[in-house]
C-alpha cells in the first residue's frame, strides 16, 4: 500500500504524534504552513489498513486549509469522507484528527502563541481559540456552551438532521416549519441555527433586529442553489398567470419573488388553499409530484430540482431493510421519489414521522430520509425500532455544525447571516403565508 502524502518532512513547521495502546496503531503527522495556510503534510503510520486509510484522508481534507479552518476537522468528517466507519475502527479517525490538531498545535507554540497571547483579535490568536475549543472534550464544551448562552441570552434551534450531539444542546429540535416557527416567536437576543443556509435566512427574515448565526457558514443545500433568481424570474415570465409557491429549501431571493411559500409538512394545503388555477411549484421535482397528485384540482408546474439525499434512495435501499425486519412499516419524506414513496405506508415531514410513529400501532419502522433522523425518532418514541434505508443516506452539510463551532458562534457571535432589507421586505409576505396556513 502507497498512500499519498506518506513520509517525512524535515525541519517540519509543526509534529503531532498520537497512539492507541490498546490496538497499537501509532500515526505522526508533519505539517509546513505558508501565509497561514497548509502547504504541505506527510504522515508516517502503523497500524491496521483502515488507520493508513485514514491518515491518507486526513491529510488531503487538510493540505490547502487556514490553519484554524482545519483545525475543525473532526473524527465524524473523517469518517464520512470514508464512506462510513464501523463502530470499531472509530477510534482510527479520532487518532487521525488528533494527530493533526497536536501537529498544528506544535506549530502555533513554536510561533509563539500560546494561550498568554495578549493580542485577542489577531489572527493568530483566533487561531489559539479555535485549538482551544477543538481539544476540549464534549462534556465540557456542552457546559461552556450553556453559560455562553445564558450570557448572550440566545437560544438554539436545531433541525433533525443534525449530529446527535448537536441535537442534544437544542432548546427546540424539528423540521423546517416547526424551526421557522420557533423563530417567530423567540423573544431572544441572539439565535443559533443548527442547519443550513436557508433555514438561517429564514430566521433573519422573520427577526430583523435580532442576531442570527449559523456556527458553518459553508452549510448550504444544494436543491437550494437548483434554483437561481435570475431562472425564477425567467420562469415566471414564461408563466404570468402562475401563483408561485415555492418550498421553504430556497434562498431569500427566491422568497422574495414567490407568492407563497411551504415545508413538506403543509405543502399540500398551501396550493389547495392558494387562490389560481396555475401553480409554479420550486424547486423540488418530488414534492411537486406528491403534490399535484394529491391537488389534481391545479396545474403544477414542477421545477427540475431535487434533494440529492432523498433522490438516491431507491425501492431497493427500502426493501433490503424490510426483508430483515418483515413486520415493519415504512415512512417516507415526501422528497423522495414516486416509486419510494407508492411503496410507503406512511409519508410524512420529518417532524410528522415522530407523530406517525406514536399513532401506529407497529413496533418497527424503515425510515426513508436522511439517516439522521433515526436519532429523534429513537429519542421520541424509544419503545419502537427505527432502520435507516440500506444505503445509509446522509446529507454532509448538515453534519458540518461541531459543538466547537456553537461555542466559537456564540462566544464571537460570528459567522452572522443576514438578509438585505429590501429582499427581507419582499420575502416577508410568502413566509408570514406558510406560516399561517
Amino acid at each position: 500500500m502507497n498512500p499519498r502524502n506518506a513520509g517525512e518532512i524535515e525541519n517540519a513547521d509543526g509534529v503531532g504524534e498520537v497512539g492507541n495502546p490498546v490496538c497499537g496503531d501509532m500515526m505522526t503527522f508533519y505539517i509546513r504552513v505558508d501565509q497561514g495556510r497548509l502547504s504541505e503534510i506527510k504522515f508516517k503510520t502503523f497500524g491496521c489498513g483502515v488507520a493508513i486509510a485514514v491518515s491518507s484522508m486526513v491529510s488531503e481534507m487538510a493540505l490547502g486549509r487556514a490553519v484554524g479552518e482545519a483545525l475543525q476537522i473532526s473524527k465524524e468528517d473523517v469518517a464520512e469522507r470514508l464512506g462510513g466507519l464501523p463502530s470499531e475502527k472509530m477510534h482510527c479517525s479520532n487518532l487521525g484528527a488528533d494527530a493533526l490538531r497536536r501537529a498544528i498545535h506544535d506549530y502555533l507554540d513554536r510561533q509563539g502563541n500560546t494561550k498568554e497571547d495578549s493580542v485577542e483579535h489577531s489572527a493568530q490568536g483566533a487561531q489559539d481559540r479555535i485549538l482551544e475549543r477543538s481539544l476540549l472534550d464534549d462534556d465540557v464544551l456542552v457546559k461552556l456552551i450553556l453559560e455562553e448562552k445564558r450570557k448572550k441570552n440566545a437560544v438554539i434551534l436545531v433541525h433533525n438532521y443534525q449530529r446527535p450531539d448537536i441535537q442534544d444542546i437544542g432548546d427546540f429540535v424539528g423540521d423546517s416549519l416547526g424551526l421557522a416557527l420557533k423563530a417567530s416567536e423567540t423573544d431572544m437576543d441572539v439565535i443559533v441555527f443548527c442547519g443550513v443556509h436557508f433555514m438561517a435566512e429564514t430566521a433573519a427574515i422573520l427577526n430583523p433586529d435580532r442576531i442570527v448565526l449559523l456556527p458553518e457558514i459553508r452549510a448550504g443545500c444544494p436543491m437550494a442553489d437548483m434554483a437561481p433568481v435570475e431562472a425564477v424570474r425567467r420562469a415566471k415570465e414564461l408563466h404570468p398567470n402562475a401563483v408561485v409557491v415555492s418550498y421553504v429549501n430556497t434562498t431569500a431571493a427566491v422568497k422574495a419573488e414567490s407568492d407563497y411559500c411551504c415545508t413538506s409538512s403543509n405543502a399540500v394545503r398551501v396550493t389547495r388553499e392558494v387562490e389560481g388555477e396555475e401553480i409554479l411549484f420550486l424547486p423540488d421535482r418530488n414534492l411537486a409530484a406528491y403534490v399535484a397528485k394529491h391537488v389534481p384540482e391545479k396545474r403544477i408546474i414542477p421545477w427540475d430540482g431535487y434533494c440529492h439525499v432523498h433522490q438516491d434512495i431507491t425501492v431497493k435501499d427500502v426493501m433490503e431493510v424490510l426483508a430483515n425486519h418483515p413486520g415493519a412499516e415504512i415512512i417516507a419524506h415526501p422528497e423522495c421519489t414516486e416509486e419510494v414513496l407508492s411503496v410507503a405506508d406512511h409519508i410524512r415531514s420529518t417532524s410528522g414521522m415522530v407523530a406517525a410513529a406514536l399513532e401506529s400501532s407497529a413496533d418497527e419502522f424503515v425510515v426513508a430520509t436522511e439517516a439522521g433522523m433515526v436519532y429523534p425518532l429513537r429519542r421520541a418514541v424509544p419503545n419502537k425500532s427505527f432502520y435507516p434505508t440500506a444505503n445509509e443516506p446522509l446529507c454532509p452539510n448538515m453534519k458540518l455544525i461541531t459543538l466547537s463551532k456553537v461555542l466559537l458562534a456564540l462566544e464571537n457571535l460570528e459567522p452572522r447571516v443576514t438578509v438585505p432589507e429590501d429582499v427581507r421586505v419582499r420575502a416577508l409576505l410568502p413566509v408570514e403565508r406558510m406560516l399561517s396556513l
